[in-house]
């Protein structure tokens, strides 16, 4: 029974918004939901935040709770407006609306290590190793029964008393539930939890094909921990770290930014959008942001993003290593060492202030374990802006060097003089020539040439640059070109192939990167051996690098190019050798070969 202080409360709110009180099916329908939905706490918790969480809201508006459907659909018509009440507290049916929809119920995922690692099935098992394209690596995520299912045996993955394999999915089992960020934004800190939040799943992330197993969960945000996985999509983004001469990095911390020294953590990567002029912090999502405050001076801190915002506007000067705010001119990010605190500040764009100076580019993080893994490798941090000119030596697949000889372009065996020593100015986008001083240039016509010519920085036929092991002319999109089978070859230009094949003899590398022992196996009857989605087949040449093998003579390994795996041979349940690729393992006597010379 409504005491007199409620009724008084609520003819108040309801004359403000002209509403009626609902009817008692509207009513029924509430009390009926509420039961079905087993919230253990008061109606009034239900209807203030439980049908609001994240989860309840999937189970409300995807039909987990049957009784609720016709409250549901009365929700989302004019009439929903009526009100009704519960201890002391008014609101309106159509809080129980499922406008806009929540996300889908089933989202397919990868997961990933920092280092990119994938996360695989295996004779129901969990392992990390490289990224095979296999069905054993793609799951799917039910924001439902927060179950974790795996395509390649459709199993879902199970905490078996502390134990992680895969069994037969049942959405009522408790340890198959798990929580991650995909259905819980950013709680979960990038972890795999079990649903308790006790465990986490945990592998070593340098280690190819290292199992995955349950351990006790790291909250920390370092990239360190075995702990971190994310979903591999995200591998995409362009994330920078920022650091001062001195080697201290910028870090974000409850929207504050600071310089420290390194902690090797999500804090310290950002991403930077040059065209909208704008940093993001990876650990909290928001943009850095300058303000003029009530004091006259310029504060800094983090602010969620709006590319609207004139106060998260930067430029990123390559030339003199400063960050100046694009709106407010003049005002550079600086960081005073004498701070106890070591925060960042706005100060007045000083020339040479190497307070005012920072690099960024710089992607080393630890991993532990005493490895060092590239962030490019990871998040695949793009290089720094271009801070000036860079000594290259170019080479194709199996290592005959570029070199210029009387204005044309050849390939041939090193003969280490200056015809093989180029220049690369990422400016300019040149590419010259220490023989002659001159630069690459490719001459339009039926048959495009390829010569040096005196270097002039504002013709497009002279600019170039390098994508998926291609030196491209970036005045009619044409890839250099040569017949890297026969030394002495010419170089010329020709329309960009940009499969994986090694054949049109568009593979260019910087020469410092090209391994040198490649070979192909090739059968008497010509057949060559490759290698597809970790299986060995022989077929006729298609000469791409699934046929490159290196073979690494003093451990009597074979290692395949394409997989990254070696050649493995084991003994199968029925008694027969198998073969297939695994990850190398010079301790693993199933990877031990043998070659024999002919005759």
């Amino acid at each position: 029974m409504r005491t007199k202080v409620k009724f008084v409360l609520t003819i108040a709110l309801a004359a403000s918004i002209k509403a009626d009180w609902c009817n008692q099916a509207v009513v029924d329908w509430v009390n009926k939901c509420y039961a079905a939905s087993g919230f253990s706490s008061s109606m009034y918790d239900f209807v203030t935040w439980g049908i609001s969480s994240f989860e309840n809201r999937v189970h409300l508006c995807y039909g987990d709770w049957p009784v609720c459907n016709d409250l549901v659909a009365f929700a989302s018509t004019e009439a929903a407006s009526c009100l009704l009440s519960t201890n002391s507290f008014t609101y309106s049916a159509a809080s129980f609306s499922c406008y806009p929809a929540p996300p889908p119920r089933v989202q397919d995922i990868q997961f990933c290590t920092a280092n990119q690692m994938i996360m695989s099935e295996y004779y129901s098992g969990l392992y990390t190793d490289v990224i095979h394209n296999t069905k054993n690596e793609k799951l799917t995520y039910n924001i439902s029964s927060s179950t974790l299912q795996v395509a390649s045996n459709g199993q879902c993955l199970e905490n078996n008393n502390g134990q992680l394999h895969t069994a037969t999915c049942d959405f009522n089992n408790k340890n198959q539930k798990w929580k991650y960020d995909i259905s819980y934004p950013y709680n979960y800190n990038h972890r795999i939890v079990t649903a308790d939040s006790s465990l986490c799943i945990t592998t070593n992330p340098t280690k190819p094909g290292s199992p995955a197993t349950l351990t006790s969960c790291d909250w920390s945000q370092s990239l360190a921990t075995g702990q971190f996985f994310t979903s591999c999509s995200l591998f995409d983004e362009p994330y920078y770290t920022i650091s001062n001469v001195n080697g201290k990095r910028i870090s974000e911390w409850q929207t504050g930014l600071y310089f420290n020294t390194l902690a090797n953590n999500l804090n310290e990567l950002f991403y930077y959008d040059a065209y909208k002029q704008m940093l993001q912090s990876i650990s909290n999502n928001q943009c850095l942001d300058s303000f003029l405050d009530t004091d006259g001076k310029y504060k800094l801190h983090t602010y969620p993003c709006d590319w609207k915002n004139p106060n998260q506007k930067w430029l990123v000067h390559s030339n003199n290593k400063t960050i100046e705010h694009a709106t407010h001119t003049g005002q550079c990010l600086d960081g005073d060492p004498t701070y106890a605190d070591h925060h960042l500040q706005m100060w007045s764009c000083t020339p040479n202030n190497i307070n005012q100076q920072w690099n960024m580019g710089n992607c080393d993080i630890f991993l532990g374990h005493g490895f060092f893994v590239n962030i490019k490798k990871t998040f695949r941090c793009p290089a720094p802006p271009p801070a000036g000119s860079k000594s290259l030596f170019i080479c194709t697949a199996n290592n005959l060097i570029l070199s210029e000889y009387y204005f044309q372009l050849y390939v041939n065996k090193l003969q280490n003089n200056d015809n093989e020593h180029f220049t690369y100015n990422p400016t300019t986008q040149t590419l010259s020539v220490a023989s002659n001083t001159q630069c690459l240039e490719a001459l339009p016509g039926a048959t495009p040439t390829l010569i040096t010519g005196p270097c002039d920085n504002n013709k497009a036929t002279q600019k170039w640059t390098f994508a998926n092991n291609r030196v491209i002319n970036k005045g009619f999109d044409a890839c250099l070109k040569t017949d890297p089978n026969l030394p002495g070859s010419q170089a010329t230009v020709a329309a960009c192939d940009y499969s994986n094949s090694l054949n049109p003899g568009q593979f260019f590398a910087d020469c410092t990167s090209i391994v040198p022992n490649y070979v192909y196996i090739t059968s008497t009857r010509g057949k060559r051996v490759s290698e597809y989605y970790s299986g060995l087949y022989f077929n006729t040449p298609s000469n791409n690098t699934n046929e490159l093998f290196i073979w690494d003579t003093t451990h009597g390994m074979i290692k395949s190019m394409t997989s990254g795996g070696c050649l493995d041979s084991y003994l199968d349940a029925n008694g027969k050798y198998q073969i297939h690729t695994y990850p190398c393992d010079v301790n693993n006597a199933n990877q031990k070969w043998k070659a024999s010379a002919p005759g």
